[in-house]
């Protein structure tokens, strides 16, 4: 194999590096890591802020490509593949190109398969025949979780698949001697954090918080997270209405990191309770391990990958999906129980630390090391 001062280098597709996106945050993460060991290559499709990591804006727009845009946009980064050891695809909107790609430049490739998007391929797309071979191709198919292991494995028989859980950002992290009981009960906050669409389940948490907030009142609930879903949104605000909660729930919008990392610290209760709706559904759920670093214990529903980031009575309750009434169950038993959210939080923050960038970057070398030129 090709090797820089003994490194491999390894072409990476992916939509961004913008840290305050999510595919942009993984990504970054991710390459930052596995650049110790190796020489990263990074194909984006926007113009980046500033990075230590080579960089080239030269992808279609995933949201807009055509057939056209696939075919001459593998041929352009075909030549530049030639000069690499491996593709890794990031960004599973890139999934055809770096299949076509791989092919022309007769070069291994891996695929990351965060969730949602992967199923849909394989499911609702004219294309899917073309998704399953690029997927049976694969030198390795890589899952966030065994949800979405399971969900690929619904549509297609794949022997090439590994499940590495993601890192948690070490900024996200608390001091250790700075874990104290979270919040009195006369000063409760909420917190979710997820963009604003009915997969997320927000539905369900407003109801839930306003049961609770008819036993105690001095709770609010802060939900960031950019708006995608108008109908949705409008749905979020009748209930709202509807529940006379107006002046203790608040939309923040998508905020920054640094901003983040502060509601993370300034909560009580970390809340989320995403569902499952015809393959769309939550891949993993870094959101509970980033509250779990900042010593926070989680209510979460039991839905997709959510159990490999949440132990059930150990780092949070896990409720049914669509259950609003074992959702407010369990915020009033941790609002009420001041040690159970000590103890909560407290091993939220130990298991946090077991998920590092470093380990995911280990396991994935360890798969690039068997990679065999194609």
């Amino acid at each position: 194999m090709m090797k820089i001062n003994n490194k491999l280098k390894v072409m990476y597709l992916t939509s961004t590096l913008n840290r305050d996106n999510g595919m942009g945050n993984f990504s970054f993460q991710l390459i930052t890591a596995l650049q110790k060991t190796i020489n990263a290559k990074v194909m984006v499709s926007m113009k980046e802020p500033a990075v230590s990591i080579d960089t080239h804006p030269i992808l279609p727009d995933p949201m807009k490509s055509s057939a056209v845009d696939l075919i001459a946009g593998s041929v352009r980064l075909s030549k530049q593949a030639k000069q690499c050891d491996i593709i890794h695809c990031l960004d599973e909107h890139y999934l055809a190109l770096t299949g076509l790609t791989a092919f022309l430049a007769k070069k291994p490739y891996v695929i990351h398969s965060i969730g949602t998007y992967s199923a849909l391929l394989l499911r609702k797309t004219v294309l899917k025949a073309l998704y399953k071979f690029i997927f049976k191709r694969a030198h390795r198919v890589i899952c966030i979780s065994r949800f979405t292991r399971d969900v690929l494995m619904k549509h297609i028989t794949l022997h090439n698949t590994e499940v590495i859980f993601p890192g948690v950002s070490e900024e996200y992290f608390v001091q250790s001697e700075d874990i104290v009981p979270v919040g009195k009960k006369e000063n409760i906050i909420l917190l979710s954090v997820g963009a604003v669409k009915g997969r997320k389940g927000y539905d369900i948490s407003l109801r839930a918080f306003a049961k609770v907030k008819k036993k105690i009142n001095s709770i609010k609930y802060y939900i960031t997270g950019d708006i995608q879903s108008g109908q949705y949104y409008e749905l979020l605000k009748q209930i709202i209405k509807e529940q006379g909660i107006e002046n203790d729930v608040a939309f923040l919008g998508k905020v920054n990191r640094t901003e983040l990392i502060t509601l993370y610290q300034d909560c009580t209760i970390f809340v989320l309770t995403p569902r499952y709706i015809n393959d769309n559904f939550e891949g993993f759920g870094l959101v509970y391990l980033e509250a779990g670093a900042s010593a926070k214990p989680v209510v979460a529903s039991a839905s997709g990958g959510v159990p490999d980031a949440v132990v059930d009575r150990e780092t949070g309750i896990l409720v049914p999906e669509n259950d609003c009434d074992a959702t407010a169950a369990a915020l009033e038993e941790l609002i009420n129980n001041e040690e159970l959210r000590h103890t909560l939080g407290t091993n939220g923050y130990h298991r946090a630390r077991k998920f590092t960038w470093d380990t995911s970057a280990s396991q994935i070398m360890r798969i690039y090391e068997t990679c065999q030129p194609s």
